[in-house]
């Protein structure tokens, strides 16, 4: 019979239970590293992605704030030095938005640029947004006896009271004179200017003003003050009309002794059409009752004005979306022309340049004008 004999193990020596017990050791110790290498990634991302998150609130603090500056302005035109939120300066706003607060500034740059800086602060993070812009000012074309998008030029004994100012060239001659200074984009204005005056060349462009034509052919239209030019039978006196405006289709042609169109107390539009005014045609307009000529008298849209007859007497501002001016004969214009053609004086006219007032202007020409947006 066999019997089973079982073999005592191995006794494990001390050196062999040392080294198990090092090498544990060294994979816990590397282990602990990895951990604490991952541990302190996440705490960086976190980090990071705290700050991240801060920087974009931050940002959309400063834009926020910026639009809100930008959507004001938009409703006050050229008041950027007094759009202030808090008392400590007339040119800052300030408050606070979503996540953070803000502050924006306005500056005023020597060439009329306009620098809107609006910084944006959210838990520690800050962000600034600049934005330039500038107003198409309207109000330069305006202000001047005579404006023209084209070319000024004409020959005669006529006297130019004011400003005149050309998007191309200005070439005076004749006997003419002009009592205030010339301007023109091109070189080398030709105009005689009185005592104290001077000539310009090579000035900048200024963009041609749109007035709310809109708003005058609807005011005629719900006053029930809207014609058609060949339904008319001059000579045809227009006193005070309802709403103060007065809309005429089509081409008017003034030459006979009953060719006579008058305005008294309104503005005329000539609608799709020119205004022509020969031999004893005559125009007179005078748009407010007391004479003042500071609102518009005459306009014409998508068409001419030429008046060459006898004693043609406008008072109030001329202006043509599309054509061209030509004052001739004895006309006298106490008004500012402005024109997106070229405007041709001559004859004996006499054109004094007047104060602006009540003017609708184009509400997309009041908007700030933005060429620039910075984000840092």
């Amino acid at each position: 019979m066999n019997t089973l004999q079982i073999k005592p193990l191995r006794p494990v020596l001390f050196r062999e239970r040392g080294s198990a017990l090092i090498t544990t050791m060294f994979l816990m110790f590397v282990i602990g590293l990895a951990a604490a290498g991952v541990l302190t990634i996440i705490k960086q991302d976190m980090h990071m992605g705290g700050t991240l998150k801060s920087r974009v609130a931050a940002r959309e603090v400063a834009n926020g704030a910026m639009e809100q500056a930008l959507a004001w302005l938009a409703k006050n035109p050229h008041q950027e030095g007094v759009m202030s939120t808090t008392a400590s300066a007339a040119n800052v706003r300030a408050g606070t938005l979503g996540a953070g607060s803000y502050t924006v500034t306005a500056a005023t740059r020597a060439n009329g640029t306009i620098v809107l800086l609006s910084t944006g602060s959210a838990t520690g993070q800050v962000r600034t947004t600049r934005v330039y812009l500038h107003w198409i000012d309207s109000n330069i074309a305006f202000d001047n006896a005579i404006f023209s998008d084209a070319s000024i030029a004409g020959n005669g004994t006529f006297v130019i009271t004011g400003r005149v100012y050309s998007n191309a060239s200005v070439n005076l001659g004749g006997s003419s004179s002009v009592n205030g200074d010339v301007y023109s984009a091109a070189a080398n204005p030709v105009a005689t200017v009185t005592s104290g005056h001077t000539k310009t060349g090579n000035m900048p462009v200024i963009s041609f003003p749109q007035l709310d034509t809109q708003w005058y052919l609807q005011t005629a239209s719900t006053n029930g003050q809207v014609y058609n030019a060949s339904s008319l039978h001059f000579p045809v006196t227009f006193n005070n009309p309802a709403g103060g405006v007065i809309v005429i289709n089509g081409n008017v042609k003034l030459s006979g002794l009953k060719d006579i169109l008058t305005v008294n107390g309104g503005t005329l539009v000539i609608n799709n059409g020119d205004l022509t005014s020969t031999g004893n045609g005559k125009v007179s307009i005078t748009p407010v009752t007391n004479t003042d000529g500071t609102t518009p008298s005459l306009m014409v849209l998508n068409g001419s004005i030429s008046l060459g007859g006898n004693s043609n007497t406008l008072k109030g501002l001329i202006y043509t979306n599309a054509g061209s001016v030509s004052l001739q004969g004895t006309s006298d214009v106490y008004a500012n022309v402005v024109s997106k053609g070229t405007v041709t004086p001559g004859g004996t006219a006499n054109l004094v340049s007047v104060t602006k007032n009540n003017i609708k202007i184009d509400p997309n020409m009041l908007k700030p004008q933005i060429f620039a947006w910075e984000e840092n």
